[in-house]
């Protein structure tokens, strides 16, 4: 079973912690007014996950390939943001663009 056990261990290990975690943080904070954000961001990850995958899965494993697949990711996720208008990430934009506008200067 090799690597692919490995993966599967951690994977249930991981999410066995997160169910522990989430019952004992649900004890000290309220966590349902959270979960339409949270729910939000997983749902966005998908097509960047499904697009990572996908071109994974038909080019051969190189450094071009991880870099290509990890820009890629990043413009899908990026361009979701963009499209539902997520206050959060616009507001950290103009942050950002302030304080490089700033050091320009």
């Amino acid at each position: 079973m090799g690597f692919i056990g490995a993966a599967y261990t951690t994977t249930v290990t991981s999410f066995t912690s997160l169910i522990i975690q989430y019952y004992f943080f649900n004890k000290q904070l309220e966590i349902k007014p959270y979960l339409y954000y949270i729910l939000k961001y997983i749902i966005l990850s998908i097509p960047m996950g499904s697009s990572i995958l996908i071109y994974g899965m038909y080019s051969s494993p190189t450094y071009i390939t991880t870099l290509i697949q990890i820009i890629g990711g990043a413009f899908i996720y990026i361009s979701s943001l963009l499209f539902i208008k997520d206050s959060l990430f616009i507001e950290l934009s103009k942050r950002f663009t302030q304080k490089i506008n700033i050091r320009i200067k």
